[in-house]
């Protein structure tokens, strides 16, 4: 994971096309602004696994793992079974 520091009105770019911007910082929350193209889905985490859930017909759960200094994060489906 890549972290960088930014203050308010700095930006972020990813790729050449999408653009993070630091608009607001208010205690231990920042507001970011996304630029992106409308082909590129940007979503909170919790919005993105709801998504999921309901694209795969069951439950989205996240497990996290720490190495050092590192986190790696790792989405496991649930899938639901058929009713009989």
């Amino acid at each position: 994971m890549l972290v960088l520091t930014r203050r308010i009105g700095e930006k972020i770019v990813i790729d050449g096309v999408i653009s993070i911007t630091v608009v607001s910082i208010k205690g231990d929350r920042a507001g970011l602004g996304v630029d992106a193209p409308s082909s590129i889905c940007v979503d909170r985490l919790e919005v993105h696994q709801r998504r999921r859930a309901s694209r795969l017909g069951g439950e989205v759960s996240m497990r996290t793992v720490q190495q050092g200094d590192r986190v790696q994060v790792h989405y496991v489906s649930c899938q639901s079974t058929p009713s009989k």
